[in-house]
């Protein structure tokens, strides 16, 4: 799959589900359960199914034993599926704090918001995540590329939804 594909493909996901009200870390949430299931080898066409069941939560999950490793398990990932994991949880923990300080608003932010952690936000719900790091693919890997969807690629794309205007 290319990557114009899939920014494509993205897109109509985001159209598809734009009157789901979900909470950016609840979707975070709900994708990590998500590629859990997948983490022997996951393909742009499988990453694309798990996003669209996260706009829907239809991974079975305990969200307290989950909430208990996002506070336990920032630490040093000993692989690249563990950096990815780790980088996923850290987001959840950052929102999860901005979130108890009233500070994911996004009218309120302007040009970006630092977590308590030291992390720069600019995404903080779940469309502008995602667009932003499907254009961030596009912009930074071009049109005809083909999407790699090895572990550390991931991290970079989830990140530039962080981070990506």
């Amino acid at each position: 799959m290319k990557n114009i594909e899939y920014n494509n493909s993205v897109k109509a996901i985001i159209r598809e589900n734009s009157n789901q009200f979900i909470t950016l870390k609840d979707f975070l949430i709900n994708l990590s359960f998500g590629i859990e299931k997948h983490k022997k080898g996951i393909t742009p066409e499988s990453l694309l199914l798990i996003v669209q069941d996260s706009f829907i939560g239809s991974f079975e999950s305990d969200i307290d034993s989950f909430k208990d490793e996002v506070a336990s398990n920032l630490n040093e990932p000993d692989n690249t599926y563990d950096a990815f994991k780790s980088t996923i949880l850290s987001q959840i923990y950052d929102l999860e704090i901005m979130e108890a300080s009233a500070a994911t608003k996004q009218e309120e932010l302007g040009s970006g918001y630092n977590s308590p952690r030291g992390n720069r936000w600019y995404n903080f719900n779940v469309e502008d995540y995602l667009e932003c790091s499907s254009d961030w693919l596009l912009d930074y890997y071009g049109n005809e590329t083909i999407f790699n969807t090895n572990w550390v690629n991931l991290i970079r794309v989830f990140e530039m939804g962080r981070l990506y205007e």
